[in-house]
């Protein structure tokens, strides 16, 4: 990826400046997310940031207590992943910040992201219930088992890939 980046022409000094690698890792933005995703034809429908403040009531809190607030987009995305269709569904293409650091003021600029996920529509295995898959660190996981009980990782920002 950073060879991706680094290698094409349609990348200015100032997207190349919020860039930052660690241990193999690409950490970024949102905002220059929609612009890498471009360099590999990947176009954005939209973004949906979690307003900081919710995010923040997060601090300290669990999945068992966090996991209700996101109850019926837990839904939606599952709905997708067991039809493994693209059809005309919402949440059929989604890339998820999630941020593990709640009150840090330092990530408020990044809607309080510091980790990117993938959401497939056509996941490898489906979902158990009240869950869903994203791929993350070269594997596919589960979002609330894996990923947030785990990590202790929070969603911050859905951002929703053009059909």
């Amino acid at each position: 990826m950073k060879d991706l980046v680094q290698a094409n022409a349609k990348v200015n000094q100032a997207f190349k400046n919020e860039l930052s690698y660690k241990r193999g890792d690409l950490a970024l933005p949102a905002d220059v997310l929609k612009n890498l995703l471009a360099l590999v034809d990947i176009k954005v429908a939209g973004a949906l940031p979690i307003k900081a403040a919710e995010f923040h009531n997060f601090a300290g809190k669990r999945s068992r207590q966090v996991k209700p607030d996101f109850a019926k987009f837990t839904e939606e995305v599952a709905r997708v992943q067991n039809a493994g269709s693209t059809n005309s569904v919402r949440w059929s293409g989604l890339v998820l910040g999630v941020g593990d650091r709640p009150g840090d003021q330092r990530f408020e600029p990044y809607h309080n992201v510091t980790h990117w996920v993938y959401v497939p529509a056509k996941p490898k295995a489906a979902p158990a219930v009240g869950d869903f898959k994203i791929w993350s660190w070269g594997q596919e996981l589960s979002f609330w088992s894996d990923l947030v009980d785990r990590n202790n990782y929070y969603p911050a920002l859905v951002i929703d890939l053009a059909k």
